[in-house]
């Protein structure tokens, strides 16, 4: 399941689109609004990771849970 949720995270592409927040957050870490808006786009994009593994290995959020 690990496996799946890393494999998801390539499908994606998440590593290209990481940039935007990271440069954002460099630029203009004066601005708390750009480190919060960094963290959501984080949560959002591992919250996706989490469900495209759950539904690539067909198992049930509570034994996701578990292995986490």
């Amino acid at each position: 399941m690990a496996v799946a949720h890393e494999v998801a995270h390539l499908k994606r592409r998440d590593l290209v689109f990481d940039i935007v927040p990271a440069l954002a957050s460099t630029l203009f870490f004066f601005l708390p609004i750009v480190r919060f808006a960094a963290r959501a786009c984080g949560q959002a994009r591992e919250e996706a990771c989490d469900a495209a593994a759950i539904r690539s290995v067909s198992c049930t959020f509570g034994e996701y849970a578990a292995m986490l």
